[in-house]
């Protein structure tokens, strides 16, 4: 994941921020932050109701692992091991190592951002939209 992507990421999950507040904190649209999210979050999956998993292992199974890796990771005369079973189990619990049927797709969000934008402004004039047009802050305008 880029830096971008984990920011995002980390902003929703970390830091409990919503989708429109991750959006107008990075200057995306928020139609770009939730395929962001879609995408690379199972907490944002899981509470959108997206991408339900089945168990493969039962609970109980799963409950005895969990509590030898867990111990492995705070006993374990080996500090790499160790850190490698705690930075597992943070992933895991974040839902990091999710396999998704989805199809990841690396694009370029700043160009995905910018047409819809365009889009939006397209809209609201009715179709009379300028070719790339982009927005200028009134601050770095110059006068003519």
């Amino acid at each position: 994941m880029s830096l971008r992507i984990n920011t995002i990421v980390g902003l929703y999950e970390d830091h409990g921020l919503a989708p429109g507040d991750i959006a107008a904190n990075q200057g995306l649209e928020l139609e770009i932050v939730e395929l962001i999210l879609r995408n690379n979050s199972a907490l944002f999956r899981e509470s959108s109701g997206v991408g339900a998993v089945d168990k493969l292992v039962s609970d109980e199974v799963l409950k005895l692992v969990s509590q030898r890796l867990i111990n492995t990771a705070l006993s374990s005369q080996d500090e790499r091991l160790a850190a490698k079973i705690q930075m597992r189990l943070v992933d895991e619990a974040r839902g990091r190592l999710d396999k998704r049927s989805e199809v990841n797709i690396h694009v370029n969000f700043d160009e995905i951002n910018r047409r819809v934008r365009a889009m939006k402004l397209a809209r609201a004039t009715n179709g009379k939209l300028v070719p790339d047009a982009v927005e200028i802050p009134a601050e770095t305008a110059v006068a003519a």
